[in-house]
């Protein structure tokens, strides 16, 4: 698993990079889709526990199709500022990407962690080998 994040993190950067240069609407959408699934990947790097993700897994699935729904979303209102949706005085591709790419995945991955800290975080044994590195007394 950590192989194969680390080949798409390095693979999406040279794709990202060769999208910007050439430009146009197809490599728009292939730079958009890499960019909202890169720090997806990095979540996943981070998350990784002997090789797998355990129950963040799920949640990163989610928040993936989230981002990427939205950004769907976002290319297919392209052009229509003024004769689009306007949602709470805002067109509805500025309302996506305050709503789906800010504060969606603020709420959700606050939650994972929160709901996963014990499966994550550091552990009784693991902080009495740390005090014993240090030197300190338990």
């Amino acid at each position: 698993m950590k192989r194969l994040l680390i080949t798409f993190l390095s693979l999406s950067s040279m794709l990202m990079l060769s999208a910007l240069l050439v430009g146009g609407q197809s490599a728009a959408a292939i730079f958009g889709t890499l960019a909202v699934l890169f720090p997806v990947a990095l979540m996943a790097l981070g998350a990784l526990k002997e090789g797998r993700l355990g129950r963040v897994g799920g949640a990163l699935c989610v928040l993936a199709g989230v981002l990427l729904g939205g950004l769907w979303a976002m290319l297919s209102l392209r052009g229509l500022v003024e004769e689009g949706a306007w949602i709470l005085g805002l067109p509805a591709a500025a309302v996506i990407l305050l709503g789906l790419f800010w504060l969606g995945p603020l709420v959700l991955i606050s939650l994972v962690y929160a709901g996963t800290f014990k499966d994550h975080g550091i552990t009784d044994k693991g902080l009495a080998r740390l005090r014993q590195a240090s030197g300190k007394k338990t």
